[in-house]
């Protein structure tokens, strides 16, 4: 640029160039605070809030406090661009959340209450049962909720009505549990599913899941004249084969996918066989 005093010019060094780049960026630079459903984004210096849609909050993982990059009308089509600044700290200007969080949440509905509500959770330790919460009516409807449904949800720490945050699809990856040691489990692997009965010989009993442990509950199943088909798929006409060539059908819930386990008991009630759904370990 041209000096005024002596008509030289100067050139701007790169550092300045850095500079004045990054001071641009930092303009598009927001910290997320986490709503019961989606999120805003706030930038003090611009005195400007973006709206971040759920599924956006889902890809970036973005938690609250944390920083992101919005560049407006980035994509094509006029849509927002969305990154997580991974290497940012922390900005603790921002208010506490005040939202508890549950994930991987079972949807029943309560036909006492004439109410959809949550129960039950899967984690690590398979599924478990936690205090019931009321599900919002308004989301009920939005995401058509029906019997069974794993999905997201939040509600504010004083209040007891949960809001939806997404409905998970059946072939979504969902929490298995983690297996055990051998010595958490190597009591257990002499014990069958169920008691010998001599009206169980000769049939076909269908097991779905479990493939860590599946091994040693054949050998001892077999052992009283019952033929075990078993399959780990989560695709629907492997099971279907399964449950049609099966007498009995074994569900552990706790050992299994949500896929397996609802597919399996809908082939069963479909075939009209019987079915059982085991809810403690074996």
């Amino acid at each position: 640029m041209h000096d005024p005093k002596d008509g030289c010019v100067v050139e701007e060094t790169e550092e300045v160039e850095q500079e004045k780049q990054t001071l641009k960026s930092d303009r598009d630079n927001y910290i997320f605070s986490r709503k019961l459903n989606s999120g805003v984004g706030l930038n003090h210096e611009l005195e400007e809030i973006v709206y971040v849609p759920e599924k956006i909050v889902r890809q970036l993982n973005l938690k609250h406090g944390e920083v992101f990059r919005c560049e407006r009308n980035g994509l094509k089509g006029g849509k927002d661009f969305f990154e997580k600044l991974n290497e940012a700290p922390m900005n603790h200007e921002i208010e506490p959340s005040h939202i508890i969080e549950y994930d991987y949440v079972v949807v029943s509905y309560d036909n006492n209450l004439k109410q959809f509500v949550c129960k039950e959770q899967y984690g690590d330790e398979g599924l478990k049962v936690i205090p019931t919460w009321l599900v919002h009516g308004h989301d009920a409807t939005k995401f058509k909720l029906q019997d069974g449904d794993i999905v997201s949800a939040a509600r504010m720490y004083d209040k007891n009505l949960l809001r939806i945050r997404w409905k998970y699809n059946t072939d979504e990856i969902l929490p298995t549990p983690k297996p055990k040691k051998p010595t958490e489990y190597k009591d257990k692997t002499n014990k069958a599913p169920f008691e010998e009965s001599d009206s169980l010989k000769g049939k076909n009993i269908g097991i779905f899941g479990t493939e860590t442990f599946i091994y040693g509950y054949i050998r001892e199943v077999e052992k009283q004249g019952v033929q075990v088909i078993h399959t780990d798929s989560d695709v629907r006409s492997h099971i279907e084969n399964v449950v049609n060539q099966s007498d009995i059908i074994v569900i552990p819930i706790l050992q299994t996918s949500h896929t397996k386990a609802e597919l399996a008991k809908e082939g069963a009630k479909l075939s009209g066989k019987p079915y059982i759904i085991l809810k403690s370990e074996w």
